[in-house]
């Protein structure tokens, strides 16, 4: 990761640039080692991915395997072509989105690091500029070997889902693109033996099979997704019932929870009104595949030509919950099926400050600042500035995306008084922990402009701290 991070920085060596949108690339340069740098032959803004070539393969335009040795950290960045420092975001293409952990590179604005070892083989990736959203490029990273078995689950039977009432998604996703070098083998779908026809279906890669539902006599029943020409007997079955057409989803915008939090959630579930009868049941599913009634008192209806639609509010009393469920009954019949939104729910952790405490003041200098460091989960951070909110324009910086956090005041000029006390407090709905800081003007001090306050912090040796967090310093 060292190497990735140095290379990204410094533009060189192993690194390769590739632009998917608005031309083609050619070589510009090469370093010492003969290794060359490319570019896209373009006048128009664009964005170009940025890779290592010792992790990452080109298969062809627009598709990477990674070939690197810990598919927990997949990490790439990007960058616009036009200015080299603007900010980027980036945005998930794929099946079971919640598998895949992402988290920011602390070594780039722009780069960002996958956890693939529990997802899909095959994710899409897309970034684009803040500013203007049409100015984007996206690459399609495989994780799998050009080998048999190609499907991810091989010989597993998967949940269809209908993404309306005339389009449905079979998750059939291949560990690698089978139009590359695939010696004649060829990703088919049957249904009842027979071929589904190409004009009743399409295939995107990060997601599987589209089956257009108008297009079939029968959609409902097993589907059965097959590379022809293979070694092996390489399928998936994917079951295409009525539960795949109850859509359940959370309707709030933090998406993940903490066991015994009385924060409310809401969920919601709609269900064809051609097909179910205006009937909701709620449920919980426990890791050990049983469900449980959930309460729902206050529960919102709602109504159109097509669906009917329940609003619930729910906490999670247990970190061993792992869905919502929402069922419904078939109309004119006692049948009911259910679908699930899966759920992380965490163990919260009390809020606890890690500094460790000092009796001495700290005297001011130039540009200096002052951090506290906590694993409390979830985390909320206030500065106080003799017992009152911030008024001098002081800047904060927190890092909530690895543990242990931390935020960081950066401090203005003080004023000419004695002692100036600064106060950090990390709460969450377990309760409160706070830190003081004694800062003493000293204006016999010549400022340094990299003066720190290491000695508030923790040591290198203290529990639950790593060693390159022990120093404080403007990040």
């Amino acid at each position: 990761m060292d190497n990735y991070r140095k290379l990204s920085v410094t533009f060189a060596a192993f690194l390769t640039l590739i632009g998917f949108q608005n031309g083609t690339s050619v070589p510009i340069d090469s370093d010492s080692n003969g290794i060359g740098l490319y570019k896209l032959i373009d006048t128009s803004t664009h964005i170009n991915i940025i890779y290592d070539t010792d992790s990452f393969k080109e298969i062809h335009s627009g598709v990477l395997q990674f070939v690197g040795a810990d598919v927990s950290k997949v990490s790439f960045s990007c960058r616009l072509a036009s200015d080299k420092d603007a900010f980027l975001s980036w945005k998930y293409h794929g099946i079971e989105e919640r598998n895949v952990r992402r988290q920011k590179n602390l070594a780039d604005e722009n780069g960002l690091d996958l956890d693939l070892s529990s997802g899909p083989p095959v994710v899409r990736m897309e970034c684009f500029w803040r500013r203007n959203k049409t100015i984007s490029t996206n690459t399609l990273i495989y994780t799998g070997e050009n080998e048999s078995p190609y499907l991810f689950k091989n010989g597993k039977t998967l949940r269809a889902t209908v993404l309306n009432l005339h389009t449905a998604h079979l998750p059939c996703l291949l560990k690698y693109p089978l139009d590359h070098n695939s010696d004649g083998k060829e990703l088919q779908l049957f249904k009842d033996g027979k071929l589904v026809k190409n004009d009743a279906l399409s295939y995107i890669p990060e997601l599987g099979y589209q089956v257009n539902l108008t297009g079939l006599e029968n959609p409902l029943g097993t589907y059965e997704c097959r590379v022809t020409n293979g070694l092996i007997n390489d399928v998936v079955f994917v079951e295409l019932d009525y539960d795949a057409f109850i859509n359940v989803r959370y309707m709030g915008y933090i998406n993940y929870f903490y066991a015994g939090a009385p924060y409310l959630q809401p969920f919601e579930c709609k269900l064809p009104k051609n097909m179910f009868e205006d009937t909701f049941k709620w449920s919980y599913l426990w890791n050990t595949g049983e469900h449980t009634p959930l309460d729902v008192p206050n529960a919102k209806n709602a109504y159109n030509s097509l669906f009917y639609t329940q609003t619930i509010m729910t906490t999670f009393p247990d970190p061993n919950i792992i869905g919502v469920v929402c069922s419904g009954y078939i109309k004119d019949s006692e049948s009911s099926y259910s679908s699930s939104y899966p759920v992380h729910v965490k163990r919260p952790n009390p809020p606890k400050i890690l500094n460790n405490e000092i009796d001495e003041p700290i005297i001011y200098t130039a540009r200096m600042n002052l951090s506290c460091i906590t694993i409390a989960q979830p985390v909320s951070w206030t500065w106080l500035k003799n017992g009152s909110p911030l008024n001098n324009g002081e800047h904060i910086i927190e890092n909530l995306v690895h543990s242990p956090f931390r935020s960081t005041l950066l401090l203005k000029q003080l004023a000419d008084e004695i002692d100036t006390n600064y106060t950090c407090i990390v709460s969450n709905f377990l309760g409160e922990a706070r830190h003081h800081f004694r800062v003493q003007l000293n204006t016999a001090h010549v400022p340094n402009s990299n003066t720190t306050t290491a000695a508030t912090l923790p040591s290198k040796n203290d529990e639950n701290v790593p060693s390159e967090n022990h120093k404080n310093r403007i990040d």
